[in-house]
């Protein structure tokens, strides 16, 4: 059962297009060309000036074999990417070796199509058409027609390869390189492509734009010119068929002899050149037209069909869905912008994910611990020091306040002394209506997790006091916290359901905590420490602060008394 939306790798189109482009161009000057000078020539100068050279059907023939041969070697080289898109198309595993050689190749594709045949025939062409001339000299005095057109014909062979290139690379972009690719290989890097900007492509489509219809007009123009070399060999007859009139023929060497110019090389256009030159202009500016709409078109399309899905996915994100990261097909400027955007959502769900499991109060640190894979988000044990906070008769104050009132002093309470907590490093698990519990030690573990915490647990109670200056000069009641700080042993990862997960700790040192923050109430203290906390200060800062030990303390919910420290009451 063939995979649907995968589409089969045909290079046939682009070459045969490529190939009819050249010969449609070659004919075309050929035959307004090659072959109405031929006729010309054979009527103005001697044949054995330029001596026997080579038929032409000798050299087309060659010329044949030489295309049979490109064509066959450029589909050669697309084997692998032909193999592997057809088994994906019937729904099978393409085999290893061929996917990874598509994956090299299909990148370099429009440049084998567009350069690789064009190359090997314009050598033979360069070949056959020095070929043609009798001497090295004649290269300085008179090229046969076949030779005097090489140049054009390897201009043909440049438009002819730029416009497969255009073509091939424009499939590849946008049918080909989705299904060679995963989407998190498309949308993590730029193509190797080279460096193609968006103002060289429009540079390249401006020239030719420019330079092509009037180049074919010049050109049939240049190449309608008759130089004859000496004019007392030509016949009246000769002047007849150049001069297109059988009486202009029988006076031109009369009045060529008359003027005193007979002998003198001549340059002129002649009838048949006349018509060719109108003929061959409307023809070719025409064909050239047509190969410029679809040059366009495919640069356009190259150009333009990635910002539209840019700007798709901006809106869409813009609306508050979640965006996939978006294929990055090109090597230009939109590309960039495309890998940008990428990046951009990357970061985007990296900061939702850290924000649902730890909420927003991080550090640069401790995120870009959680983003490198450091933080064990499945589970992993701690050793770490957990303080809970709250703040002293927050229930009789709330009593007495409006609804708004309440979370208003409760935002601006919470506000500051977040600040303090995040600047000490400490990770807050969460809000019990006026408490607070953080953790200091994790995710990023730490050696001074005991200090960290007791320092935060200081700098709360001066963020305080500006706090209950500002309360007191609005005409409300001060307030005060306690806080309560143990070190111990905690499990900390991922907990809820698939809808959302918190990464939060749990364990009996977090218990302990709660506990000994509840006995601020009875001794009156702001801070209570317990003896594990104690043991892990400096003894610098334990001998200079008024702590004081209350051993024997029976705690609920724990068998054995503690010894346990305090500040103030």
């Amino acid at each position: 059962m063939p995979a649907r939306g995968i589409p089969r790798f045909r290079l046939w189109p682009v070459l045969i297009w490529g190939l009819l482009i050249y010969l449609v161009m070659a004919m075309f000057f050929g035959i307004f060309f090659v072959m109405s000078d031929m006729l010309k020539y054979e009527a103005v100068r001697a044949s054995a000036a330029a001596g026997p050279r080579p038929g032409l059907g000798w050299t087309s023939g060659v010329e044949l074999a030489t295309l049979v041969l490109g064509l066959g070697l450029v589909t050669w080289w697309h084997a692998p990417l032909k193999h592997t898109l057809v088994a994906l198309t019937r729904g099978q595993a393409p085999r290893p070796k061929d996917l990874e050689q598509a994956q090299k190749r299909i990148f370099r594709s429009p440049l084998v199509v567009g350069i690789g045949l064009p190359a090997a025939l314009g050598l033979v062409l360069i070949a056959f058409s020095l070929g043609h001339m009798s001497s090295p000299a004649a290269l300085v005095h008179e090229l046969p027609p076949e030779a005097r057109s090489l140049p054009i014909n390897l201009m043909f062979l440049a438009l002819s390869g730029f416009f497969s290139y255009l073509w091939q690379r424009h499939r590849i972009q946008t049918r080909y390189l989705i299904h060679l690719f995963t989407p998190t290989e498309l949308a993590t890097r730029l193509p190797p492509t080279g460096a193609r900007t968006i103002g060289h492509t429009l540079w390249v489509l401006a020239v030719l734009s420019a330079l092509l219809p009037v180049g074919v007009v010049l050109t049939l123009l240049g190449t309608g010119v008759t130089r004859i070399a000496d004019t007392t060999s030509l016949s009246a007859t000769q002047w007849s068929i150049i001069l297109g009139s059988e009486t202009l023929g029988q006076q031109a060497p009369v009045l060529l002899r008359h003027w005193g110019i007979e002998g003198v090389p001549v340059l002129l256009i002649n009838t048949i050149d006349t018509w060719r030159i109108v003929i061959g202009s409307v023809l070719g500016v025409a064909f050239m037209l047509g190969y410029l709409f679809f040059v366009f078109r495919w640069v356009a399309g190259d150009l333009t069909s990635p910002v539209y899905t840019l700007r798709d996915a901006m809106k869409r994100v813009e609306e508050g869905h979640r965006e996939s990261p978006q294929p990055v097909v090109t090597g230009n400027e939109i590309g960039e912008l495309t890998l940008g955007f990428n990046r951009m959502m990357k970061g985007l769900d990296e900061r939702d994910r850290i924000k649902g499991l730890f909420g927003q109060y991080l550090t640069r640190e401790v995120s870009e611990a959680i983003l490198d894979g450091r933080v064990k988000l499945g589970g992993d044990r701690y050793e770490v020091t957990v303080m809970f906070t709250d703040i002293r008769d927050f229930t009789a104050l709330s009593d007495r306040l409006q609804p708004e009132e309440v979370f208003g002093f409760l935002n601006e309470y919470l506000d500051a002394m977040i600040e303090v907590l995040v600047a000490k490093g400490g990770f807050i698990d969460k809000f019990l209506g006026d408490g607070i519990l953080t953790v200091f030690g994790l995710p990023v573990r730490s050696e001074d997790h005991a200090l960290a915490a007791f320092e935060a647990a200081q700098a709360m109670q001066a963020t305080l006091v500006a706090l209950n200056q500002r309360r007191s000069a609005e005409g409300k009641v001060p307030i005060a916290i306690g806080s309560g700080l143990h070190s111990g042993p905690v499990i900390a990862g991922n907990v809820g359901s698939s809808r959302k997960l918190q990464f939060t700790v749990i364990g009996d040192t977090v218990n302990l905590a709660s506990r000994l923050e509840g006995l601020n109430k009875r001794y009156g203290s702001a801070l209570t420490l317990s003896d594990s906390t104690w043991q892990r200060l400096p003894e610098t800062l334990r001998s200079s602060l008024p702590f004081i030990r209350e051993e024997g303390v029976e705690i609920r919910g724990k068998r054995d008394p503690v010894t346990l420290y305090r500040l103030g009451g």
